[in-house]
């Protein structure tokens, strides 16, 4: 079983900021890896590690904590941000129902190429 812990320790994988839950990142497991935008809506299966960018939710926070409430809710292992300023600030709530569900929602440098965290996760 290939763990959100297991993706977070390769050492391709240099810095990351963990925003929420961390107490999930052992228990669950990734089996598929996919791009995600906003709507949801049955594009995330679970166990899949969901990849996106918020594109245009990102001056948005409270569409950001659903968009985050909407992932975990389709059983996602995880959800992984990258944003272009490397840096994102999340609602307190928002930290709160991650922590609670224990569903890992981590930032990755911008210049990460989401091919390349699918060649490592599956690969």
């Amino acid at each position: 079983m290939f763990t959100v812990k297991d993706f977070l320790e390769l050492p391709q994988v240099e810095w990351y900021e963990l925003l929420g839950g961390e107490a999930g990142i052992e228990e669950r497991s990734i089996e598929h890896v996919a791009r995600v935008e906003a709507p949801v809506d049955n594009f995330v299966r679970p166990k899949e590690l969901a990849l996106s960018t918020i594109l245009g939710l990102r001056d948005d926070q409270e569409k950001t904590e659903l968009f985050i409430r909407e992932v975990c809710q389709r059983q996602a292992s995880a959800l992984v941000i990258s944003v272009p300023e490397d840096k994102i600030t999340l609602l307190k709530s928002a930290v709160k129902f991650a922590d609670k569900r224990r569903f890992p929602v981590i930032l990755l440098p911008w210049d990460w190429h989401f091919s390349e965290i699918v060649d490592l996760v599956l690969g």
